[in-house]
């Protein structure tokens, strides 16, 4: 039998990045279902979870992240699940809003209708350490490869 030290936690491998949502529009992210509690990017292994209240819960595989970086969003853009051409942003503040670009589009789904996107926006907490995250791994698997 394996000692607890030999054997290692799944959870060690889940980082999870809060999304940003200004004091101000909580009440507005409600009508979304929308906490800070349910509202975060998820990385585990190879998958990314983008999780925005109940009602958008989806992930997205790591491989598929061409780029990760900061993204300037208008206040004309809107806040909450928003999308429009080939992006959908999750946002719950100007600040802090990440990029992610893909290689291959994605079908996401939020209140039935399905979106095809290439880039998801996302306002985090913490955008810099996700970044460095993320582009840490790239770096590491095209070094691997």
């Amino acid at each position: 039998m394996a000692a607890p030290d030999d054997v290692q936690d799944a959870r060690e491998d889940r980082l999870k990045f809060p999304i940003r949502m200004d004091i101000l529009l909580r009440p507005f992210m409600l009508f979304l279902g929308a906490t800070p509690s349910n509202a975060y990017v998820e990385v585990a292994g190879g998958e990314i979870r983008l999780r925005f209240g109940p009602a958008f819960d989806h992930t997205i595989a790591r491989e598929n992240v061409s780029s990760v970086a900061p993204l300037s969003w208008s206040l004309f853009d809107g806040f909450g699940v928003q999308a429009g051409g080939q992006i959908v942003g999750l946002i719950g503040s100007l600040g802090g809003v990440t990029e992610l670009r893909l290689h291959r589009p994605v079908s996401l789904r939020f209140a039935g209708w399905p979106w095809v996107v290439d880039r998801i926006a996302v306002s985090l907490e913490d955008p810099d350490a996700f970044m460095a995250y993320l582009n840490d791994a790239t770096e590491s698997g095209e070094r691997a490869g």
